[in-house]
């Protein structure tokens, strides 16, 4: 009746004034990133973390300054590469190590030739400056390296390239030699650097930032793209239909697509971390997918229309719905606050939920905006396909404005979605 159509459209102007006040609180989400890398990369352009150690660098006009800092024992060769590609070999070679000669750590630049199991390395005087120090089974080398050299396999002034962290045994039988082939496969960064250039974020890379990037990325196009979807099939999906049953089946589905991709990106966050964590951004999207799964499992055993809990269930399944809705686009933006993305990823989420109020209001007050836009064509002459579409007496005109609606949220989702997307991916 009349009570119950004016009780739905207060809920869709509560649920259209609660987005914008989740944007507003987009600056009280604290920062979670790591203090200390990011104290410890001042003055540096940036830094890259693998298995075998850490490597911070910086230019300065023809120099390339670097710090390297590993675990090593004494009979082992830590090496830093530079790659044009994801593969060892013919590439341009900074190598730490114990000079058995002079019994002392020393720091050396080397072309490998591309023998990937062979001991042949040609050096390369282009080190014009190293300090390395060994202290209790830990390595740390200061090195200033000449990039202005023409290599053959590298340009480190212009060109991107792979980072490769590699380690392997001294040979003390062969001192003219002594680096022997790696122990195992050298771990590599996700993405081509750019020395030259100073990296956005203060987060170290790593070999699994791709992982968190696809995390990100998933997290955004389930909860900015999907969800606003899905909630508007929930509402208005018997309009957008023609088939009365088609609206809940896409609905469920849907549903359940979401909720498999929201565990695919948090399983690889947690296999990128290594290790279950509780800050602030861990602990809200572990909430979150706890209340997905109670969401989906009430879903799925939704009571029937004269069921007596019907009216429970239905008060459950629309508070988890909002509080999915709203801890997910928080979280979003902590995240995007995390790898310090572009102010014009906020932007975009602005115009997006603001595109979405908009339609939401629109709809809840059709007749009212039909009958003001049905004059406006009177006195303007439109088209009168417009016209027709706008007669709200029928219901084919009604699905033709759902119908609108939902192509708006389409293509504002898709086009935003794609763009924070790619922030996201050069972000870090």
């Amino acid at each position: 009746g009349i009570n119950a159509e004016y009780g739905r459209v207060k809920l869709a102007m509560v649920q259209a004034l609660l987005w914008p006040t989740l944007l507003i609180l987009c600056d009280l989400v604290p920062s979670t990133r790591q203090h200390g890398d990011v104290e410890e990369m001042s003055g540096f352009n940036g830094c890259y973390k693998g298995e075998e150690g850490e490597f911070f660098w910086t230019t300065s006009g023809e120099t390339l300054q670097m710090s390297i800092s590993a675990d090593m024992a004494e009979d082992e060769w830590v090496a830093l590469a530079f790659s044009n590609d994801t593969l060892m070999g013919n590439d341009d070679v900074v190598a730490v190590y114990k000079n058995y000669t002079t019994h002392s750590f020393t720091a050396a630049s080397l072309l490998d030739p591309g023998h990937y199991h062979s001991t042949i390395f040609q050096a390369v005087d282009s080190i014009t400056e190293s300090t390395v120090t060994y202290d209790q089974g830990r390595v740390h080398a200061n090195i200033s390296k000449n990039i202005s050299i023409s290599y053959p396999y590298t340009n480190l002034h212009h060109t991107p390239v792979y980072l490769f962290f590699g380690r392997g045994k001294i040979r003390t039988d062969r001192p003219s030699k002594p680096l022997h082939k790696h122990h195992q496969n050298p771990s590599c960064s996700p993405a081509p650097v750019a020395l030259y250039l100073k990296t956005r974020s203060g987060e170290c890379m790593s070999p699994t930032h791709l992982l968190f990037k696809v995390h990100g990325i998933l997290m955004i196009l389930v909860w900015l793209n999907l969800t606003p979807l899905l909630i508007f099939i929930a509402r208005y999906g018997k309009d957008l239909f023609e088939v009365p049953s088609l609206w809940f089946t896409t609905h469920k589905w849907s549903g359940i697509l979401a909720g498999l991709v929201v565990i695919i990106a948090i399983v690889l966050a947690w296999v990128a971390m290594g290790e279950i964590e509780f800050g602030l951004h861990q602990s809200l999207g572990w909430a979150i997918l706890l209340i997905l799964f109670v969401h989906v499992l009430f879903g799925l055993f939704r009571p029937s229309h004269e069921h007596r809990f019907r009216k429970v269930w239905e008060v459950i399944h629309r508070i988890a719905a909002s509080l999915l809705f709203g801890f997910s686009v928080y979280n979003i933006i902590g995240g995007l606050e995390m790898i310090e993305a572009s102010f014009g990823c906020y932007y975009g989420i602005g115009v997006q939920l603001a595109v979405h109020i908009l339609i939401v209001i629109a709809l809840e007050n059709s007749e009212t905006v039909g009958s003001y836009v049905r004059r406006s064509c009177q006195c303007f002459k439109c088209w009168p396909n417009i016209y027709y579409i706008l007669n709200l007496e029928t219901d084919a005109s009604r699905r033709g404005i759902v119908k609108a609606g939902f192509v708006s949220l389409v293509l504002v989702n898709l086009i935003a979605g794609i763009a924070i997307s790619v922030d996201v991916a050069l972000a870090f």
